[in-house]
């Protein structure tokens, strides 16, 4: 028939040592301390740091535990009195034991209930050294001897025996400052609590603890309410998504929350949610669920109940809308990116007319007789035939003239000069239309627009490979090609008896001009 067998614990000890060695790093077994003021109704909690004393002392104005309350603490290991409050957030019972992973060598917790009228502190010792906890209650005399002074209600933990280098390296208040602002984000940034920290001493200065400022355009901020089950129980699950897109960013990641306490920096630490947007490295800021529950180090959530399926069927929903914002923004960026290049591309080709000009321009080699003559004395005269000249009079318009004197006396018709380069194109990226679709770039001469197409081929293919070297070539490439037509077109049109069709080598010859010389001053020509 067998027999029916009780689980027993034979070593507590050793049970003890093993839970208190739960938590992956110091800094995740600290946040246990902070997450029971939370959980004791704590809304200010102080965080103070003393080197010279070996010591971390976490104090907070929640509702205290009564002298029967903390004493029962090492006999309740595993049956939190917090289970059934879905609102609390610890309910194993371990938190309390983190302090060896902090790097403690001892535990000792003062409390004071609310509303009870005491001029008593109750204590609770935990030594890593003894099988045994050890309770009592102070006086206020005897207290006072310890770092911090009386307070009214609520809890101080001293953490002690931490060596110099763990604090050092782990919990000096720039530090402590920042993981904890990232822990309890939601919280901090919705003022549920208050959190501060600073050194200990006579010259204590606390400073706020803030949840961190996410970079981008904000996505979405709103709050999913779902149905599910807890023990077989329906319960009302809500899930805040806070959610931001940093088109420029590469290693953004969305962290989870549970209750309002980080459980995974990533949210694509999940299987299910592994993939865009979750892992684009541009969408940040974080998920809080309130309803899920968690391993005993609160570091991963029980990803076999009903709960988990129904949260991530609730996340997945948003995906659709969030790789359409991440998409869209992306896009917005890449393309002033783009712009930008393409100005700062404009204005190096003005440097390269000037040389150019200087000396002599390529597209005038090959011509001959009057006509290259013609063109070598109006660039050295400052005419309208050369390019990016500093004229001071106005940029020419759509071949504006003025009237000058000739020198006879007459009034006589005079083309202006243009001014520079930069200042009559300009670049525009946009999709061009279904019938110029197969067109890289085209020049809109009456504005001095160089449209470049956004939807080729070719562009697409560069963007899609996230190399912008190739993807600035390219732009280089055609605002060469458009700049170089629209000027070529300009003398061709300045200069009688020349046969456009005999000077196409000429028009080659500046585009590759422009072409290298402006991708080695840009320092993209490898």
């Amino acid at each position: 028939m067998g027999e029916k067998i009780k689980y027993e614990i034979a070593d507590p000890s050793f049970v003890i040592k093993q839970i208190q060695q739960l938590y992956s790093n110091p800094q995740l077994a600290f946040k246990e301390y902070v997450t029971n003021s939370l959980d004791n109704g704590a809304r200010d909690i102080d965080i103070f740091v003393s080197k010279t004393n070996n010591l971390i002392i976490v104090q907070d104005n929640g509702i205290g535990m009564s002298y029967q309350e903390l004493k029962t603490l090492p006999s309740r290991i595993g049956s939190s009195s917090k289970r059934d409050i879905q609102e609390a957030r610890g309910e194993k019972g371990f938190g309390l034991l983190g302090y060896p992973t902090v790097g403690a060598k001892q535990c000792q917790v003062y409390s004071k209930k609310q509303g009870e009228d005491s001029k008593t502190y109750n204590y609770l010792r935990m030594s890593l050294n003894d099988n045994d906890a050890f309770a009592d209650q102070l006086t206020a005399n005897s207290f006072n001897s310890l770092i911090g002074g009386e307070f009214e209600n609520g809890t101080r933990v001293y953490l002690n025996g931490i060596s110099e280098e763990v604090i050092n390296r782990f919990f000096t208040p720039s530090s402590i400052k920042a993981f904890i602002g990232e822990i309890y984000a939601p919280a901090l940034r919705n003022d549920e609590i208050r959190l501060r920290v600073g050194y200990a001493g006579k010259r204590t200065k606390l400073i706020d603890i803030v949840a961190p400022v996410y970079p981008g355009e904000k996505v979405l901020d709103t709050s999913i309410e779902i149905d599910t089950k807890k023990e077989g129980k329906p319960i009302k699950g809500k899930i805040d998504l806070y959610l931001f897109v940093n088109p420029k960013g590469t290693n953004e990641k969305v962290g989870l929350y549970n209750k309002g306490v980080k459980v995974y920096n990533s949210i694509s630490s999940l299987d299910e949610l592994s993939e865009m947007p979750w892992s684009s490295g541009k969408l940040t800021g974080d998920i809080n669920e309130k309803f899920m529950s968690l391993t005993p180090s609160r570091e991963a959530v029980i990803r076999t109940s009903k709960r988990y399926f129904d949260f991530i069927n609730a996340v997945k929903d948003q995906e659709e809308y969030l790789n359409e914002e991440v998409g869209r923004l992306k896009s917005d960026y890449n393309k002033h990116q783009h712009e930008d290049f393409a100005v700062n591309f404009l204005r190096t080709i003005d440097a390269i007319f000037r040389d150019m000009r200087n000396t002599r321009p390529t597209f005038v080699r090959g011509m001959e007789g009057d006509n290259l003559k013609k063109v070598i004395d109006e660039q050295a005269n400052g005419g309208s035939t050369h390019f990016g000249t500093e004229s001071t009079e106005d940029p020419i318009i759509k071949g504006r003239t003025t009237v000058k004197e000739d020198e006879n006396g007459k009034d006589a018709f005079v083309r202006r000069a243009r001014k520079i380069i930069s200042s009559f194109y300009q670049p525009k990226f946009d999709n061009f239309e279904v019938e110029k679709e197969h067109i890289r770039s085209e020049l809109d001469e009456e504005f001095g627009i160089v449209r470049i197409n956004t939807g080729h081929p070719e562009y697409l293919k560069k963007e899609k490979d996230k190399n912008e070297k190739l993807l600035k070539r390219h732009i280089a490439f055609l605002l060469s090609k458009e700049v170089a037509y629209g000027e070529f077109k300009r003398m061709i049109k300045e200069i009688k008896n020349v046969d456009p069709v005999n000077e196409a080598h000429n028009l080659t010859e500046i585009i590759a001009e422009i072409y290298t010389k402006g991708t080695e001053i840009e320092g993209i020509d490898k």
